[in-house]
C-alpha cells in the first residue's frame, strides 16, 4: 500500500510549488530492490542520492549542500523504523555535506528533543502533522536560513542548542489537505 501521510506531505509541498521526490523504502525493500541485510542503510542512502539528483528544491546556495542538487532530505518514521532511518541520515550526512537533514512522523513522538541531542546530524525534527509544517520550514529556510520561529519544528540552532518550537494546532478540515 502507498504511505498515505508521505503522498499528502508530497502533494502539499507540491500545490505550493515545491519541487518533490517521494521513495518509498519499505516497498523496495519488500520488492527486493535494496538488501535487507547489513548493507540496507548504505543502499538506501545510495538510492535517496540518486533520486535526489533529480530536482532542487533551491533554497540554499548549491555549495551550501555539497550536492548542487537537491536541499534536503526527510524521512518519515515509525517507531520501529527510527533506528534505521537514523543510520541512513548518518551515512547521508557523510556523503552529502550539509544537505538538510529533517525526521518526521508517529516515532519522533516524545524524543524530538533527544534526536537532536544526540545525533548531530538530524538538522531538524517535523512533530505532528508535516504538510503545513514542512511547507512553512521550507519558506523559512529559503527567507531566513533558519526555521526559527516555525510551529511544530525541534531544530539545532548556530549555538547548537535545542530550539523546541511551539506546538502547531492540528489541521481542522482536512478537506484543505492536497489529494
Amino acid at each position: 500500500m502507498p504511505p498515505p501521510g508521505l503522498l499528502r506531505l508530497g502533494g502539499a509541498l507540491e500545490r505550493a510549488g515545491v519541487e518533490v521526490e517521494l521513495e518509498d523504502l519499505a516497498y523496495r525493500l519488500g520488492a527486493g530492490d535494496i538488501p535487507g541485510d547489513d548493507r540496507l542503510a548504505d543502499a538506501c542512502a545510495d538510492l535517496l542520492l540518486a533520486r535526489s539528483r533529480c530536482g532542487p528544491l533551491e533554497y540554499l546556495e548549491p555549495e551550501a549542500n555539497g550536492t548542487g542538487e537537491v536541499d534536503a532530505i526527510g524521512i518519515s518514521v515509525m517507531g520501529a523504523t527510527l533506528p534505521i532511518a537514523l543510520a541512513i541520515l548518518e551515512r547521508l550526512r557523510l556523503r552529502a555535506g550539509r544537505i538538510g537533514l529533517w525526521l518526521g512522523g508517529p516515532g519522533t513522538t516524545g524524543v524530538d528533543r533527544a534526536l537532536i541531542e544526540r545525533f548531530p546530524f538530524v538538522d531538524a525534527v517535523v512533530r505532528g502533522e508535516g504538510e503545513v509544517t514542512t511547507l512553512e520550514l521550507v519558506r523559512a529556510l529559503e527567507e531566513s536560513g533558519s526555521p526559527r520561529g516555525v510551529a511544530g519544528v525541534t531544530w539545532r540552532d548556530e549555538g547548537d542548542r535545542v530550539v523546541r518550537e511551539v506546538d502547531r494546532e492540528p489541521i481542522k478540515d482536512l478537506g484543505e489537505l492536497a489529494p
